[in-house]
């Protein structure tokens, strides 16, 4: 589902809808093994949807569009490390099927652990207005001229998870976004989002520092 948020005709109408996602990102660079993931995605889930009910909202539109849909979107930082280790590169094609394998994963993993989530606390208000509320999931909606470039099977059980969603739903309407995480990823040393870097050293500035990361190691 896509962010739209509807107009307002004044600052308090109430009526009215501002999209929020609530971020994070997971560090591929940590990581040893794709099944980190899973733990990862369930700690990831619970922890923004507690956040949605207790942070404060300026104005009613963002509040309503906050509690009826509970949108988050959780990304990466480090793939360009996560490639690197794995001795993938971004140029040659050999990181294709290990693209595809991680991004399922991550996509899977936050989608079950909102489902389960759902279980428990109920799904988001405006869940119907999901085509996943229709059954409808990621792998029925990629665009299929990928699979001429990428011959990596589904590794995932996604007809159950499909008809768990049919049934229980989702407590969050958006689960995965890719940013670009540039403040995060200087925090922890870590290339932004998805890009390669684009040197052997960068240099970012914010207003009250300046960062150095070493990129020698990729």
């Amino acid at each position: 589902m896509p962010c739209r948020p509807k107009p307002l005709n004044d600052v308090n109408d109430e009526n009215g809808e501002i999209a929020l996602c609530t971020l994070s990102a997971f560090n591929l660079g940590a990581i040893k093994t794709l099944d980190e993931l899973e733990e990862l995605a369930i700690l990831a889930v619970r922890a923004l949807d507690a956040l949605l009910d207790y942070q404060d909202y300026p104005i009613p539109a963002a509040k309503r569009g906050a509690m009826g849909r509970r949108t988050l979107g959780i990304g990466v930082i480090n793939f360009a490390y996560w490639l690197a280790k794995n001795g993938k590169r971004y140029s040659d094609g050999s990181a294709n099927n290990l693209t595809h394998k991680t991004f399922e994963a991550i996509q899977y993993y936050l989608l079950k652990a909102s489902n389960e989530l759902a279980k428990e606390q109920g799904a988001c208000p405006w869940f119907n207005e999901t085509t996943y509320a229709k059954g409808i999931l990621p792998i029925d909606t990629y665009k299929k001229d990928l699979d001429a470039i990428v011959n990596e099977p589904l590794h995932y059980d996604w007809e159950q998870l499909r008809e768990s969603i049919k049934t229980h739903g989702l407590r969050n309407s958006t689960l995965s976004a890719l940013m670009p995480s540039e403040t995060s990823s200087q925090i922890s040393n870590a290339t932004n989002g998805i890009e390669p870097p684009r040197g052997y050293v960068s240099i970012k500035a914010s207003k009250d520092r300046y960062f150095a990361s070493g990129r020698a190691g990729l």
